[in-house]
């Protein structure tokens, strides 16, 4: 009979972005993000708002205006 391997018993966590882990080491320690961070997390949501609208037109300042504000939002709901 075939040796078995034996069953890890840890659990692996799912990688977290580094906009995820800024969101929440800034929001868990009442921190804000850096400017890097932050225009990081503004492009990462511009382009979500653009994909939800399939791409459709050409509304990139729109988009980015959106996401500040809903980015700003979120931290300005923490503190």
């Amino acid at each position: 009979m075939a040796q078995q391997t034996p069953v890890s018993k840890t659990t692996t966590k799912p990688r977290q972005s580094a906009t995820d882990k800024a969101i929440v080491t800034g929001y868990q320690k009442g921190a804000s993000a850096s400017s890097a961070d932050r225009q990081q997390m503004i492009a990462e949501e511009a382009y979500l708002i653009a994909e939800r609208r399939g791409f459709d037109g050409d509304f990139a300042m729109d988009d980015w205006l959106q996401a500040e504000a809903t980015i700003d939002t979120r931290f300005a709901e923490r503190h």
